[in-house]
Formats: structure tokens, C-alpha cells, sequence
């Protein structure tokens, strides 16, 4: 029922690859402390930020990447992403993205669809879907056809769709958004 809908208000996916190894390292610090920042190839020149601080990764989008919410939003736990960004597009222009994110922790792994906001200027989690519901990945693309376009970043919470009830605090770190 939802592709249809998408398909009649001209809502599409496209898809780019995610692979740190060919991404270009544009910042680091080693030593205690070791960080570092590259920049991605994306969909129509949206380059990706990734960030990487102590095994926990952001990644945000765009030429104002660094100064995004997504840029600080991340997990508590440590994580790393999956190789595949989804991009949702209207009329062939991004608004929101879906990209795989897994943690580990104590020898337990789990994994979450996440959700972003991205217009273009402002990048955001919108949403956190858990990939062991049913049809999980059609229930992302669901999210972000229905809450991303008119999420506030500064101001929205992200939802957690899951059938296990969670805290958004009980996962994620860098919400709400810092005001700079």
C-alpha cells in the first residue's frame, strides 16, 4: 500500500554504496583521544560526512555537513554502519535517508534502521526502526515518507518503532540538537 502511495505522490529511492576504505580522510587526531572525519561520495553531489570518536560514528550530508544535528547524533553504544545509504527522493530530490547502523556491546549485537532528515541544509534522525519488525525496511521508508519533510530538528523527538518499548535515552546521544 505504501509504494503505491509514494509512487503516486513521486517519491522514489535511489541507493549509493558506503565504504570508509574509499572515502576521502579529510581530519584526524591520533593518539589519546583518536578521531577522524572523511567525506563520502553520495547521490547528485550530497556528499556524505562520516565521523568516527572513541567507536561511535556520526554521519550527516551535504556542504554544511559538520554543522548538522546528525553530526552529533550517534549511539551510546559503540557502532559502525552498513555499506548502503537509501535516499528518499521527491521529484528526484533527497529529503530523507536510511541507513543501517549496528552496535556491540558486551558480546551483544543489535542493529537499527535509522531515519535522517536531509533537505539539502539540515540533516537529522527523524526515526530509529528496529530491523526485527516485520517488513522493517518498508516501515522505514514509511517514516521518512510521513515525518521527515516537516520535522523540526531543533524542536521534534525522534520516534523509536520497535515492539519492544525503549527510551530514546536509552540508545542514541545528541538529542535534542545542540544549538550552536
Amino acid at each position: 500500500m505504501w509504494s503505491l502511495a509514494a509512487a503516486a505522490s513521486g517519491i522514489t529511492s535511489a541507493y549509493t554504496d558506503l565504504d570508509i576504505d574509499k572515502c576521502k580522510l579529510v581530519n584526524q587526531s591520533q593518539g589519546e583521544g583518536e578521531w577522524a572525519e572523511w567525506q563520502c561520495p553520495g547521490l547528485k553531489g550530497n556528499f556524505v560526512r562520516v565521523s568516527e570518536d572513541d567507536l561511535r560514528y556520526t554521519v550527516s550530508y551535504g556542504r554544511d555537513a559538520e554543522h548538522q544535528c546528525a553530526a552529533q547524533q550517534t549511539f551510546g553504544k559503540f557502532n559502525y554502519l552498513g555499506p548502503r545509504i537509501e535516499w528518499r527522493l521527491e521529484s528526484g530530490r533527497p529529503f530523507a535517508t536510511i541507513l543501517r547502523w549496528y552496535q556491540s556491546s558486551d558480546e551483544v549485537k543489535t542493529n537499527w534502521l535509522v531515519v535522517t532528515k536531509y533537505d539539502g541544509i539540515e540533516a537529522c534522525h527523524v526515526a530509529y526502526v528496529d530491523p526485527a519488525l516485520p517488513n522493517a525496511n518498508a516501515v522505514a521508508r514509511q517514516k521518512a515518507d510521513d515525518i521527515a519533510r516537516a520535522f523540526n530538528c531543533s524542536n521534534d523527538k525522534p520516534q523509536i518503532v520497535s515492539q519492544k518499548t525503549i527510551q530514546l535515552e536509552e540508545i542514541v546521544s545528541g538529542w535534542p540538537c545542540p544549538v550552536e
